[in-house]
């Protein structure tokens, strides 16, 4: 699927990388949103404070998580927003 929306970056700043992975920092404040951005390989979502966190793909599907227990795979390449 591609998008016309503006893409911003996957993360604030990689944690960590190594050949099998790269570990991305993000920190939302409350009400805000991270910017629409495309992954070009498979990720794992793991929300670590206990705060209601909704993922938005590109096809209008929505994923909420509000504990780090209710983590989000994509096991293939996509577009998608966290609010």
């Amino acid at each position: 699927m591609t998008t016309d929306r503006k893409l911003g970056p996957i993360g604030d700043r990689i944690l960590f990388e190594n050949e099998r992975v790269r570990v991305w920092g993000v920190n939302l404040e409350p009400g805000q949103r991270q910017p629409w951005h495309k992954h070009d390989l498979p990720y794992l979502i793991v929300p670590l404070p206990r705060a209601k966190n909704i993922i938005v793909f590109d096809d209008g599907r929505e994923k909420e998580t509000t504990k780090p227990s209710e983590r989000c795979c994509g096991a293939s390449r996509g577009f998608h927003t966290n609010c």
